[in-house]
């Protein structure tokens, strides 16, 4: 009997050992397909990291291209911007060479030339480290950017067109325009492209109506760009159409600027939509949020008026 119970011990012990092992074996399976689905996972993530970088590159580049396609495109105007300076500087120097020669030099021309050549060499540099940073290939950076400095620096890069388009610029700031996040030369690039459409629109504008106005804002945790041109405008199908990549309504035109500035805007969580007029021209408004977060809203109230 003694025996019998010890067999039936041993069966016992047998069969939870067997079922251990069958669990041990069950717990090893799930646990090798854990770990498998969580190498593929991994994978996945590798790749999809890989491919957002790589798409990340793409755009940067593609970004790069098409600032460089307007430099292309603005050279002339760029040459004169550089040698037109160049010679009021050298007019300057003569008329100071001149100046010293005399037994009795005038001070008070003497300074006005000196402050003159100061305004000429400060402008020039002002348009060639814009004209730099405009071009250089970068990564995206974000910070607080001021849209009012970022319209100001568009308006220099694109000064040779509108002056030898004779287009009279209008800029108006409206109260304190909040800071917002993003990256200050993508920004100028939309800004920048929206300046220089306009500017083509305007060339069958008698001379005397050719007006952009550009006003900046902010409210409402928001900061509103609108450039708006009395030039011939877009027809319902162009204005349906304008945001199409590879679309355009100039001749020799790519058709990807408005659409890289849209990509932009959107980019920074913002808008950028055309608004039609009741009365001849175009507009075209840029609004990107402004979180509280960002500081340094400034009070630039005011307008200026530009011309040739």
């Amino acid at each position: 009997m003694i025996c019998a119970m010890q067999t039936d011990s041993l069966v016992s012990l047998f069969n939870v050992h067997q079922a251990a092992i069958a669990q041990q074996t069950t717990l090893q399976a799930t646990l090798d397909e854990l770990t498998e689905e969580s190498q593929r996972r991994q994978g996945e993530e590798q790749l999809r990291r890989e491919s957002d970088t790589l798409l990340q590159e793409q755009q940067e580049q593609l970004l790069h291209v098409s600032r460089l396609n307007v430099m292309g495109e603005m050279a002339a105007g760029i040459a004169h911007e550089i040698r037109q300076p160049l010679h009021a500087l050298s007019m300057y120097a003569g008329v100071l060479q001149s100046l010293v020669q005399t037994d009795a030099p005038d001070r008070d021309r003497l300074d006005q030339c000196v402050l003159k050549i100061g305004e000429i060499v400060r402008h020039s540099g002002e348009v060639v480290t814009g004209l730099q940073n405009f071009s250089r290939r970068r990564d995206r950076q974000n910070g607080p950017v001021a849209l009012e400095a970022v319209v100001r620096d568009a308006l220099l890069l694109t000064e040779s067109e509108w002056r030898r388009r004779k287009v009279t610029i209008n800029v108006e700031v409206q109260g304190v325009v909040p800071r917002v996040l993003g990256d200050t030369v993508q920004l100028q690039q939309v800004v920048v492209n929206l300046l220089r459409n306009s500017c083509e629109a305007l060339i069958g504008t008698p001379v005397d109506e050719r007006r952009i106005d550009v006003n900046v804002s902010g409210s409402d945790g928001q900061v509103e760009i609108s450039v708006e041109d009395t030039g011939c405008g877009l027809t319902a199908e162009q204005a349906a159409r304008v945001f199409e990549t590879f679309y355009t309504t100039r001749d020799g035109g790519l058709g990807m600027g408005m659409s890289i500035s849209r990509r932009i805007v959107d980019d920074h969580d913002g808008t950028l939509e055309y608004v039609s007029r009741e009365e001849p021209g175009a507009k075209f408004v840029i609004r990107i949020p402004a979180p509280a977060s960002v500081d340094g809203g400034r009070n630039h109230e005011g307008s200026t008026s530009l011309c040739d």
